[in-house]
């Protein structure tokens, strides 16, 4: 095998290896980042739900 093919073969790995490195780092990073916001979402969503059965007992004591 000659030096220009071991080469060629060494820098493919390293580009492969940083690639997944690269994916590993980026998915995490993300699902860090929609997890907050889908709670965040979540709680939104929870207190409109109260304040909306809060509304509705008011008007019943009425």
């Amino acid at each position: 095998m000659s030096l220009k093919t071991k080469v060629l073969l060494v820098f493919c790995a390293v580009f492969a290896l940083l690639a997944l490195i690269f994916f590993a780092v980026s998915h995490v990073i993300a699902g860090n980042i929609a997890g907050k916001l889908e709670n965040e979402s979540i709680r939104e969503n929870v207190e409109r739900a109260l304040q909306a059965l809060e509304r509705e007992i008011a008007a019943l004591d009425k």
